[in-house]
């Protein structure tokens, strides 16, 4: 009886106490896009230069599918500095073929287009 009233009071104790919840930290966004388009595409080899109108401040992701295929096979994530970026893309493991390659804003719109590698 002694261990159970022992036990209780202990628990009692503990519950009176107060707790810090710590802070979850802001997660920066960046700048609210306006635009996502892919201007152009050039390919030379297993290199690709794209052309992208994008909003300064704003973060993006640059993807890479194989055609018709769900799941990206590489992923690039950036932030804009210009309203037109330009990135230059090596993929030096990836086989020739026909991609779609799709640039995604932070709001989700997206635009995709067809990439062909030699």
């Amino acid at each position: 009886m002694k261990k159970a009233i022992a036990f209780i009071s202990i628990v009692f104790l503990l519950s009176c106490e107060k707790f810090e919840v710590e802070q979850t930290p802001t997660i920066q966004l960046g700048a609210t896009s306006t635009s996502a388009n892919i201007l152009s595409i050039k390919t030379e080899g297993n290199k690709a230069t794209v052309m992208a109108k994008t909003t300064p401040g704003a973060k993006y992701s640059l993807q890479l599918f194989k055609f018709g295929v769900l799941d990206p096979i590489d992923t690039r994530g950036f932030t804009a500095n210009m309203d037109t970026t330009r990135m230059v893309l090596e993929f030096k493991t990836i086989p020739s073929g026909i991609y779609d390659i799709s640039l995604t804003d932070i709001s989700g719109n997206t635009d995709k287009k067809p990439l062909i590698l030699n």
